[in-house]
């Protein structure tokens, strides 16, 4: 067989062999073999092009059977092959022809770098597919010159064409191949990820189930107390519960439901300070210690005898963002998935506080009831609720019932024509006329019957109101026979006032004269028997004249010239004045005033009048020497106070409470109008009276007036 014959004998076999291999590795290292064996090569490289780059990517050696696959190492000159091969590798790439040297150093103009001279022998040839370079086959030989032959060189050839080819079909399989392990990574990453989804949903599910376990068919207190115990569950931790604030003290807390080590415990009240609570608190938010919370909290004693260790809680706010307390959970082991764990807080946290809320709404709502409710029977006034459109009591108060002398069971379902209630049925329709055009009704005056058949006067108010989504009229009826009654005794008593005035002014003026027809007679000389007659005619017509004037005076209304005035000022001069009557020149006058200024409105005559009846008072009911003390000041209500105080003998509480009445006096020359008239006045300056005795004490009279700022 002749030398060509053999050479292509063996390239159609190496070529079967390339063809054959479809994993990178195992062509380079098969083609490799190949071209080491059947050219005579001492050293040889494959260099690969990817991405406009040179890669070497397999070396062989005659004298080891073992092919280096290199896996892309950047063709450089600082690499495996010296200057002189890059440059001979670089030329092929650019001009895609075959190069054979028989003797390199006699190839100077391929080279863009002196000679370093290394292999004496090189083949290098492209490989060429669909006029694409794939790659450069490099063979050298450091030994021999002209170890290349054409016959290598066209077995070279004859390869190289298989060669591109099954390096293309090779690569195209390693990137098949790289896409399917993506692939399947990512298949397996997916999977891995629906799987924790799953097992998410799952205990997600669990964690739901818990909730509506926690909160369905449970009301109250139970309703906290199911949902500490499935919080613990949800977070297989050993302490769960929750607090309510204090409105009375922000920095307590107190707690509704407690779940500890699987059963719950009695409720208790703690301070928060120094403890996690507090930071839960101060900050309205979830807070999370997953770990070394004793560290962190030295000051909470209740963490070491618990063997806490983790902590996580979150403020419950109501729908106005209204702090109603916190909801918090314990353990002896750090606290795992800190986010799942603080997002299942926060969930069981957003429905006790939803929970929390309507509870105190209802609460709420309930104690309006109550007060209604006790507001409704207690009331003195009738107060009845009916239907609109009928007019039927749905129900009334006992107040109503008395006044109307009915029973419960008699008036329910009733309407008030059905018990013949309105005397003049013009009264219902005024009243229906006002609602339908004001929507309420005040104190309109009607005529009622009673179930006896007697007849009175009321006054009758009226609203509409939502009575379980129907629409009610509330009315409220107060008998008004006794205000009537008291309104004709009162216009009585002015009528008796007027005519007390009318006889005062019909008698003074004979007295006038009987008093100035006795005082003619001082002129004569009378026998001492006849002085004393006239003397005492003459005193007992002065004492007439007193009363009569205090008679006048106290029927009179009460007309007052207000100004403002000092207090402070209007007693001082006052108590110099009366320092030099014979009243009190023998008693101690002392004024202390805590006020400097006490400004009022007021009538200064009128006041005057007041406080010289006072002290006089004070100054006839003790001895001579006893200090009569007189005190101003202001009170935290801005109410003047003044108050005069003697230290005499007490006066019985059964005289006490007569002080003040017109005509009772416990004087022998009194008349019993002094105080009575005191009081109409301090009254007429909207104050109040006020005179307490007592042994220990003595007697003090206090008037308060409303004061000025």
């Amino acid at each position: 067989m002749t030398s060509s014959a053999l050479n292509l004998t063996t390239a159609m076999k190496a070529a079967q062999a390339l063809s054959r291999e479809i994993v990178l590795d195992q062509l380079l290292v098969t083609l490799m073999n190949i071209l080491i064996e059947n050219t005579g090569a001492e050293r040889g490289y494959l260099i690969l092009e990817k991405d406009e780059q040179f890669f070497i990517e397999a070396e062989g050696t005659a004298n080891s059977p073992h092919i280096e696959v290199l896996h892309s190492i950047p063709l450089t000159p600082k690499d495996t092959i010296d200057h002189a091969s890059v440059d001979i590798i670089h030329f092929v790439a650019q001009t895609h022809e075959n190069i054979i040297l028989g003797d390199i150093s006699k190839a100077q103009r391929l080279f863009r770098q002196p000679i370093v001279v290394r292999p004496r022998s090189v083949l290098c040839v492209p490989l060429i597919n669909q006029n694409k370079l794939t790659g450069i086959i490099y063979l050298e030989n450091t030994f021999v010159t002209d170890a290349f032959t054409d016959s290598h060189l066209e077995i070279v050839q004859l390869l190289s064409a298989q060669a591109a080819i099954a390096i293309d079909n090779a690569r195209l399989y390693n990137e098949l191949e790289a896409r399917v392990q993506q692939r399947t990574a990512d298949l397996v990453r997916t999977n891995q990820i629906l799987e924790r989804e799953v097992l998410e949903r799952q205990r997600s599910e669990q964690t739901l189930r818990l909730i509506v376990e926690a909160t369905a068919g449970v009301t109250r207190k139970d309703f906290f107390h199911s949902l500490v115990r499935s919080l613990a569950q949800a977070l297989d931790v050993y302490y769960a519960f929750i607090t309510e604030c204090d409105s009375n003290a922000p920095t307590r807390l107190r707690t509704i439901a407690c779940w500890y080590q699987n059963e719950f415990i009695e409720n208790f009240e703690y301070d928060v300070y120094g403890t996690a609570c507090e930071q839960v608190i101060n900050s309205q938010t979830c807070q999370c210690y997953p770990d070394q919370l004793q560290l962190l909290f030295p000051e909470d004693d209740s963490l070491p005898e618990m063997k806490a260790q983790s902590y996580a809680g979150v403020a419950l706010r109501d729908s106005s963002g209204k702090l109603l307390g916190h909801l918090a959970v314990l353990d002896d082991q750090p606290l795992a998935d800190i986010p799942r764990s603080t997002a299942i807080l926060e969930i069981f946290a957003a429905r006790a506080a939803a929970e929390m809320e309507r509870q105190q709404a209802e609460a709420v709502i309930r104690a309006s009831q109550e007060k209604f409710s006790k507001a409704f029977r207690s009331s003195p006034s009738g107060i009845t609720i009916t239907t609109i459109k009928e007019g039927r009591f749905l129900e009334v108060n006992d107040s109503f019932l008395r006044m109307l002398g009915y029973e419960h069971e008699e008036v329910i379902g009733q309407s008030a024509f059905d018990l013949n209630i309105w005397v003049k049925t013009d009264d219902r329709a005024t009243i229906t006329r006002l609602l339908q055009e004001q929507g309420t009704v005040s104190n309109v005056e009607v005529e009622l019957r009673r179930k006896s058949g007697d007849t009175f006067l009321a006054l009758v108010s009226a609203d509409i109101i939502d009575l379980d989504g129907e629409p009610c009229l509330l009315g409220v009826t107060t008998d008004i026979t006794v205000l009537k009654q008291a309104a004709k005794a009162l216009e009585r008593l002015a009528e008796i006032g007027e005519l007390a005035s009318m006889i005062v002014h019909e008698v003074r003026n004979p007295l006038t004269t009987m008093v100035m027809g006795l005082g003619a007679f001082k002129r004569l000389e009378l026998s001492g028997r006849f002085q004393e007659y006239l003397a005492l005619a003459l005193d007992e017509g002065d004492r007439l004249q007193r009363l009569l004037n205090q008679i006048l005076l106290y029927a009179k209304p009460q007309t007052l010239n207000q100004i403002e005035l000092d207090l402070t000022s209007l007693i001082t001069e006052t108590l110099h004045t009366l320092r030099d009557l014979p009243v009190a020149s023998t008693k101690p006058l002392r004024f202390n005033s805590a006020a400097t200024a006490a400004p009022v409105l007021g009538d200064r005559d009128k006041l005057k009048q007041v406080l010289i009846n006072l002290v006089t008072n004070a100054c006839e009911a003790v001895d001579d020497g006893a200090v009569i003390t007189v005190s101003l000041q202001r009170d935290q209500s801005n109410q003047i106070v003044v108050q005069v105080h003697n230290t005499g003998d007490p006066i019985p509480p059964d005289i006490l409470v007569k002080l003040t009445k017109p005509f009772f006096t416990t004087k022998t020359n009194g008349n019993g109008l002094g105080l009575a008239i005191v009081k109409r006045i301090v009254e007429a300056h909207h104050g109040e009276l006020c005179i307490e005795s007592s042994a220990e004490v003595g007697t003090t009279v206090t008037v308060r007036l409303p004061g000025r700022r």
